[in-house]
């Protein structure tokens, strides 16, 4: 969106918070209560919302609290003079009813996983997620999907329909300062024992937590760095596990612009995905296996979607002795040397956020070219 919001006026309009919010993520009590739009940059804006009453299970209270959250949003929109809007869906319960509801002249979704991977098949939120996809996905005109394995999903539900394959970015330039001549080492890596391998990002229920385990005892003379905030979901007996061994170190969240020198300062990049999460796992194509190459860092991944084309630049591994081994066979010389640090950096520079901005503009350009011939038409020439 920061890349769109420099061509376009954005509105971002945020994942509602409840009044139960902050007693299950407490650094999210300060944004509660925040009122109004802020503008991080210019042309883009983000709208919080709230869920002001609680039991949303319950559907008279989801109608209400939509109804309050539409409010908001359009006196935002009026506010901010927004006319015409495209709008822009992703997966999140609350948003999904603004279709219809904006005077949008045109539904964009942007599928980048398998929802219904994070829900128990036999419970009722499995059979939730797919109807709810299946409607925006016929309500769409444009549809990105982040791996081909989604589009073949998608196409599924709306067979009439051709999603556009989009897969997930990176930030090249920002990643690239890990190797910078001048890359500073930040001050809670200093001290820790080398050589370091470390996991950046989020800790949650996707993250196998066990195979994390495996590596910090096998290896007691590798430090293990986890870098990012661990979330409620995660399983609360692996992380306390995890801690209690001397050559761990939780290093918390971290500002996004210092994540590249954290990569920098850490031998070699795992990408630890829970494998049982067969959906998800089969079409994630992640942030962070990119991010690791943009900065030139070594990385084991589990085995991914396309992870084939990095052959040669990516250890695969499928359990613990194969990461560990894996990890020995990246720590060597070779593998640090610049030679491969510029291979791997050049392997993801296609990736590049501005990119994906350029293919998705154009897309929807194409979908408003065609749609003076209606939504049809629209979904006729792009889709």
């Amino acid at each position: 969106m920061s890349r769109l919001a420099r061509r376009n006026r954005v509105l971002w309009v945020e994942p509602p918070l409840s009044l139960l919010t902050p007693l299950r993520k407490p650094p999210e009590w300060s944004n509660l209560w925040r009122r109004g739009t802020r503008q991080p940059q210019s042309n883009l804006f983000t709208l919080a919302t709230i869920n002001p009453l609680p039991l949303s299970r319950f559907g008279a209270v989801r109608r209400l609290n939509r109804a309050f959250r539409l409010r908001r949003l359009r006196e935002a929109m009026e506010r901010l003079d927004f006319r015409d809007p495209i709008l822009w869906v992703h997966f999140n319960w609350a948003l999904e009813h603004f279709i219809g509801q904006v005077g949008e002249k045109l539904v964009c979704y942007d599928c980048f996983d398998k929802y219904t991977g994070f829900v128990d098949p036999s419970g009722g939120g499995h059979q939730a997620i797919q109807d709810w996809e299946k409607e925006v996905v016929q309500q769409a005109q444009v549809i990105f999907a982040t791996a081909p394995s989604l589009c073949h999903y998608l196409e599924e539900m709306q067979p009439s329909g051709f999603p556009l394959l989009v897969p997930n970015g990176v930030d090249v330039a920002l990643f690239r300062q890990a190797t910078g001549p001048n890359a500073p080492l930040p001050e809670d890596l200093r001290n820790i024992k080398r050589p370091v391998v470390g996991v950046a990002g989020s800790i949650g229920q996707k993250i196998d937590l066990a195979l994390l385990h495996h590596i910090a005892i096998s290896c007691p003379q590798w430090s293990l760095v986890i870098i990012g905030p661990v979330e409620p979901e995660a399983d609360r007996r692996l992380i306390a596990a995890l801690r209690s061994l001397p050559n761990v170190h939780f290093l918390g969240s971290k500002d996004f612009r210092l994540l590249p020198f954290y990569l920098g300062g850490i031998d070699v990049a795992l990408v630890p995905f829970r494998q049982d999460y067969e959906e998800v796992h089969y079409t994630m194509v992640p942030n962070r296996l990119w991010e690791c190459l943009a900065a030139g860092r070594p990385a084991v991944s589990v085995p991914l979607e396309n992870i084939s084309q990095y052959d040669g630049l990516v250890y695969v591994a499928q359990d613990g002795p194969g990461f560990v081994a894996a990890i020995q066979s990246a720590l060597g010389e070779a593998e640090t040397g610049q030679e491969m640090v510029r291979r791997r950096q050049a392997a993801v520079a296609e990736h590049d956020w501005d990119n994906r901005a350029e293919q998705m503009s154009a897309a929807i350009q194409s979908a408003l070219s065609g749609a003076k011939g209606g939504a049809a038409g629209a979904r006729k020439r792009v889709l």
